[in-house]
This record gives C-alpha cells, sequence and structure tokens, in this order.
C-alpha cells in the first residue's frame, strides 16, 4: 500500500509539472516555502518538511487539499483523464489512499 500511495503521488505531480501551461501556483508555492525556482521537479522526498509543504500548497491551490484534508472527488477529476486504464480501479484508488490519508495523525 505504502508503494502505491508514493507511485500515485509522484504521478500526481508529474502530472502537475509536465501537464500545467500555468504554471503560477508552483512559482507562488516554490517562493511561499522558500525553494529555490529552479528546482522544478517532482517532489520525491517524502521525508523533508520543505517537500511536504511544498506538496502541500500545491494540492491547495488546485483544490485537492481543502481544510487540511485530501479531496478524492477533486484529485479523481484531475487525475482521469491523464491515467489510461480502468477509472473505476483509479477513483476505489484514489479513496483508499485518502481515506487512510486522512485519518492519520498531523
Amino acid at each position: 500500500m505504502k508503494f502505491f500511495v508514493l507511485t500515485l503521488s509522484v504521478l500526481f505531480f508529474e502530472m502537475i509539472f509536465a501537464a500545467s501551461p500555468d504554471t503560477k501556483f508552483i512559482d507562488e508555492c516554490l517562493k511561499e516555502i522558500n525553494i529555490p525556482s529552479d528546482v522544478r521537479n517532482p517532489v520525491v522526498n517524502v521525508n523533508d518538511p520543505k517537500q511536504k509543504c511544498f506538496k502541500a500548497c500545491i494540492m491547495k491551490k488546485i483544490g485537492t487539499l481543502k481544510n487540511g484534508k485530501i479531496d478524492p472527488t477533486t484529485t479523481f477529476e484531475i487525475m482521469k483523464n491523464k491515467v489510461n486504464g480502468n477509472l473505476s480501479s483509479l477513483k476505489e484508488k484514489i479513496n483508499e489512499c485518502a481515506k487512510k490519508a486522512n485519518q492519520k495523525k498531523r
């Protein structure tokens, strides 16, 4: 399960960085978190506090993180057009991951 969550997270950020012509929110988050602007690659070090804040910042700006909780509906809407395959399985996995993440203590 942890591997799937990590894979889903990396895939999600790959899509954001590669597919979005408007990088304003990325630039805003880089500045807000005080990360050099030349660091525009997907975040892979899940233990780095700055990278966690950067991911959260981007997720808030695109609407997938609301009130500190992952919004599985918005996440699915963003990802469904970027992923080939079984959409019901994708939705199920997103819901499963969001439920687990939203239950974690901070």
